[in-house]
C-alpha cells in the first residue's frame, strides 16, 4: 500500500489496443479491387461467406446487417428497421456490382450439394447446414440457417492479398469514395445509411498522407503568382 510505503500504478494514458491502428485507415480503390479479385479467387473454398463480404464492399453496409438480409424482391433490397442501426427501414440499390454478387450467389446454389437451400429465405445461407434441416421450414426461416461469421474468410482473403485491414474499413472506404464523388456528404449519406452529415464527416471521410500530399499540390497551383521585379 501506498501508505506504507509502497507505489502508485498508473494507466497509460496512450490505447495500445492492436486494433486502433484502423480508427484511421481506409482502403484505397486499388486495394479494393485486389480483394475483389481474391473474393473469386476464394468464393469456392467458402461460399456465401465470400460473397457476404464482397457485398460488404461494395454496399458499405455493416456485417451485422448484411448477414441478416433477405432475398431480393424488387430492384432494391430492402433492409427492415429491426435489423439496421439506425432503426429505419434503408434500402440497397442493386446496381451492377451488387448484381455481380448476386449472380455469384445463383453460382453456388446451383451446386448440387447447395440445392437443397431453396426453403432458405437468407441472402446468405449457412455454407455447414445438415441436409436434414434443409426440409424444415421453421429451420430454414431461423437465424440457424443464415452466415454469421465471416472470420476465417477473411482471413484466408487478407492472406491471399497480403493488405492488412479490417472488415469494418469497407464502410470508411465507401463513405469516402461516396462524398469526394458525388461532391456531397448529404448525397454519399444516402449510400453510407447515416443519419447525419457531421457522423460522416468526423468518423468515416478518412483522408491517407498520398491523398493529403496530392490536395496540397493541387492547392498549391493557385499559389504560383507571377513575380514581378
Amino acid at each position: 500500500r501506498k501508505a506504507h510505503g509502497g507505489v502508485t500504478i498508473t494507466k497509460s494514458k496512450k490505447i495500445l489496443h492492436k486494433s486502433l491502428r484502423y480508427s484511421k485507415m481506409k482502403f484505397k480503390e486499388a486495394q479494393l479491387e485486389r480483394l475483389i479479385d481474391g473474393c473469386y479467387q476464394l468464393r469456392d473454398e467458402h461460399p456465401f461467406q465470400i460473397e457476404a463480404i464482397m457485398f460488404m464492399l461494395y454496399t458499405f453496409r455493416r456485417q451485422i446487417e448484411t448477414t441478416k438480409i433477405d432475398q431480393p424482391k424488387e430492384n432494391v433490397i430492402t433492409m427492415p428497421y429491426n435489423i439496421t442501426k439506425s432503426r429505419v427501414e434503408e434500402y440497397v440499390v442493386i446496381t451492377d456490382r451488387v448484381q455481380e454478387v448476386l449472380d455469384s450467389l445463383d453460382y453456388q446454389r446451383s451446386k448440387e450439394q447447395y440445392k437443397k437451400y431453396k426453403h432458405i429465405k437468407w441472402l446468405f445461407p449457412n455454407p455447414h447446414i445438415s441436409t436434414l434441416n434443409c426440409g424444415d421450414v421453421e429451420f430454414c426461416q431461423s437465424d440457424n440457417a443464415r452466415c454469421k461469421y465471416l472470420e476465417t474468410a477473411w482471413k484466408k482473403l487478407t492472406e491471399l492479398t497480403g493488405i492488412d485491414g479490417q472488415k469494418k474499413l469497407f464502410r470508411k472506404s465507401g463513405a469516402t469514395i461516396s462524398k469526394r464523388k458525388l461532391g456531397s456528404t448529404g448525397k454519399a449519406r444516402a449510400l453510407t445509411g447515416h443519419q447525419q452529415d457531421a457522423t460522416l464527416d468526423k468518423f468515416y471521410d478518412k483522408t491517407d498522407i498520398d491523398e493529403t500530399i496530392e490536395y496540397a499540390q493541387e492547392v498549391a497551383k493557385v499559389y504560383q503568382f507571377k513575380k514581378t521585379n
